[in-house]
């Protein structure tokens, strides 16, 4: 155990990495920790873009308390690719929704602003498709937000 001062208590904690976490931090601040400690670890040479992205939509799926989560990015022909998913459920909506070209995913990407549905069957008309789709695969709401590099929408 550390102090830094006499009001704060950190313990260490090896799934960290060592790094202290403060003893009253909630489950989901620690989950927040950990997953900024993670992602902090990709941040070498010869990291692999995968991984990376399978660690951020698994870590989402946490923190976010959402049922699944995919992520698609921009390909160099300008097309949109499925590259992570933590469910076969999530793959295949957004594989759908790139063939078809329907979605909220897609929407962000062009727009590059978060889009969302609370209530697909509400909101049908907008991407009736992609809403049918989600229905099919048991998803009833959905938001997607744009990855960015700098400026440029990457996914």
């Amino acid at each position: 155990m550390t102090t830094d001062n006499p009001d704060t208590v950190h313990t260490r904690d090896v799934t960290n990495h060592g790094a202290s976490v403060p003893d009253h931090a909630s489950t989901r601040d620690r989950q927040v920790w950990r997953t900024f400690v993670a992602l902090a670890d990709t941040l070498v040479a010869d990291f692999d873009i995968a991984d990376v992205l399978d660690l951020l939509t698994e870590r989402s799926v946490e923190l976010l308390e959402v049922s699944a989560a995919a992520v698609l990015l921009v390909a160099p022909t300008g097309g949109l690719e499925v590259v992570a998913s933590t469910s076969e459920r999530a793959e295949v909506l957004e594989l759908f929704a790139v063939r078809t070209d329907d979605g909220p995913c897609i929407d962000c990407v062009r727009g590059g602003s978060p889009v969302g549905s609370a209530d697909l069957v509400a909101d049908s008309q907008r991407w009736p498709r992609f809403a049918a789709a989600a229905h099919a695969c048991g998803f009833r709401s959905v938001h997607a937000v744009p990855l960015r590099r700098g400026t440029q929408v990457v996914g």
